[in-house]
Order: structure tokens, then C-alpha cells, then sequence
């Protein structure tokens, strides 16, 4: 993905991963309220692969919802940052 606005609304996920790579460049997620997902990365059922997502990310996360929700417990997930930019997890 390169370039945008993904706009996440109530009860909703952003992006859905089963072990792809994820390549997030100049992109916008805003996470609305109420258990939301910006980004979930899963185990994949068949040849799992690993996932990383990269890139210059800007994520707003609304009340009661999360940035990345990380299910995946059989392949690596990694996340790349800009120096500048902080990820909690």
C-alpha cells in the first residue's frame, strides 16, 4: 500500500494479515471507538509465512480500540519503524 487513508469505523479491523508481507508507505490509518483494529496480524492455516510491516505509518487509535492486535503465534511478525516514531505493545 502506498499513499491514503484507511478510515476504520466501530467494531472494525483496517487490515487483515495471515502472514503476507505488509509494506505501509506515507499511509494514514485513523481507528475510530468501540474495538477497533487498525492492523491484525493472524496465523496463516496453509504455509505460513512471515509478516513484517514497514513504512512510514501514521496511526490514530480512538478509545477502546487497539493499533495492531497480534494473534500470529507460529511465523515471526516484525515491525519496522522510523527512528522518530514509537510503537507501544
Amino acid at each position: 500500500m502506498n499513499g491514503g487513508t484507511i478510515n476504520v469505523g466501530n467494531d472494525g479491523v483496517g487490515i487483515y494479515s495471515q502472514g503476507l508481507m505488509s509494506i505501509l508507505l506515507r499511509k494514514k490509518i485513523i481507528v475510530a471507538n468501540n474495538n477497533a483494529v487498525g492492523i491484525y496480524i493472524d496465523d496463516a492455516t496453509v504455509a505460513p509465512k512471515p509478516t513484517i510491516v514497514k513504512g512510514n505509518l501514521d496511526m490514530k487509535v480512538g478509545t477502546d480500540s487497539v493499533g495492531y492486535l497480534i494473534t500470529a503465534s507460529n511465523t515471526k511478525t516484525d515491525i519496522k519503524k522510523q527512528k522518530h516514531r514509537m510503537i507501544f505493545i
